[in-house]
């Protein structure tokens, strides 16, 4: 078993266990739309249900929407709901296949009961009313979100993360997926938006230095890393044939590494002998000081995206995959531009409730 390469923490996993709290994951905590108490509000405000009437055809809009299209003028009203549709919301129809397809971004647990099955889809009809009453009032306030801004924050998410991979697999320990997640970006800069224009989501200077002042210990940091490694362990009582095989190991495994298109976490966990191949050796974010010092110096010192060469501590031989590196902090106006979004990334979340159940309150909703 290989040892520890924080030497504060001998025999433990070389995992640095802040990096499940990274700033990435309290993002996505923000965003989170698949909660059924969230969209409870949504449900209860909806209209009795409507009948059949002329058939909707479904499309999608420019700026991300999920496939939902407004009547053509004059053609519906809403006590006239289309043939395959489930609701209808200011006279838009919400087709039935969007409800399917929110289901399945939701990934609902296979086996579950009846009663479960039904409490999820009616948090998915919920989370569709929501969406589209935050649709009508930006379109109706001239407000735009382009599918390229979309595609800016996504990219934004990813880098932060360290790669597509690592996101999808954030998501995936939340149950969501990169479809659902769009989703939640649309309606996050919808509402940010939205909240702008009726004038809630003014930040003045003492604002930010109060949050600032209050949560310093997530603002002010050391220099930090990103990273996964793949060890080729060698026992303390090793000999020198021992690290000599070792380093012909992960010369090898180096060379697969740096092979265009190689996903470093399957290499990680088909060769990796440290307890992080699980986890496609892993590591997280950590700050210098943490890790020894060879394994420290590769980290930082090789650029985000690429491999490091093989590099020899006490416990083997590595090769360490970077990426990405955070900047020092140490000043209120260093971290300026994080302490604003934070703050208005709060105050959106704090607002978020009370603004969709105000929009939907004033919605006419029919469901067939």
């Amino acid at each position: 078993m290989a040892g520890s390469l924080n030497p504060g923490r001998a025999g433990s996993r070389p995992r640095v266990e802040q990096a499940r709290h990274s700033l990435v994951e309290r993002r996505l905590r923000r965003a989170s739309l698949s909660a059924c108490a969230a969209l409870a509000c949504a449900l209860s405000l909806a209209c009795p249900l409507a009948h059949a009437g002329p058939r909707a055809d479904a499309g999608g809009d420019q700026d991300g929407s999920s496939g939902l299209v407004a009547p053509s003028s004059g053609e519906r009203t809403c006590g006239d709901p289309p043939k395959d549709g489930i609701l209808v919301v200011n006279g838009v129809a919400l087709p039935s296949a969007a409800v399917e397809d929110m289901l399945k971004a939701m990934r609902p647990p296979e086996g579950a009961s009846a009663a479960d099955q039904e409490r999820q889809r009616e948090a998915a009809i919920a989370a569709l009313i929501e969406q589209e009453v935050l649709r009508q009032a930006c379109e109706a306030a001239g407000i735009v979100v382009a599918d390229a801004e979309i595609d800016a924050a996504l990219g934004a998410e990813v880098r932060a993360a360290g790669g597509e991979p690592r996101l999808r697999a954030q998501l995936a320990r939340r149950g969501l997926d990169m479809a659902l997640h769009r989703r939640q970006l649309v309606e996050r800069i919808r509402l940010e938006r939205h909240l702008e224009a009726v004038g809630a989501l003014k930040i003045t200077e003492e604002a930010l230095q109060e949050f600032f002042e209050r949560n310093q210990g997530s603002f002010i940091r050391a220099e930090e890393a990103l990273a996964a490694h793949i060890l080729i362990a060698v026992p303390s009582t090793g000999t020198a044939r021992d690290w000599d095989q070792a380093f012909k190991k992960i010369k090898k495994i180096h060379k697969m590494a740096q092979a265009h298109g190689t996903d470093f976490a399957a290499l990680a966990q088909a060769h990796s002998e440290d307890p992080s191949a699980a986890s496609g050796g892993d590591l997280g974010w950590f700050r210098r000081g943490v890790m020894v010092q060879p394994f420290e110096e590769a980290a930082f010192n090789t650029s985000p995206g690429a491999v490091s060469a093989p590099i020899q501590t006490q416990f083997g031989w590595h090769i360490v995959k970077v990426y990405g590196h955070k900047s020092p902090v140490g000043s209120f106006e260093e971290a300026r531009d994080e302490v604003r979004r934070r703050l208005i990334e709060d105050r959106v979340l704090a607002l978020r409730a009370q603004t969709l159940q105000s929009l939907v309150q004033k919605a006419r909703i029919e469901r067939r």
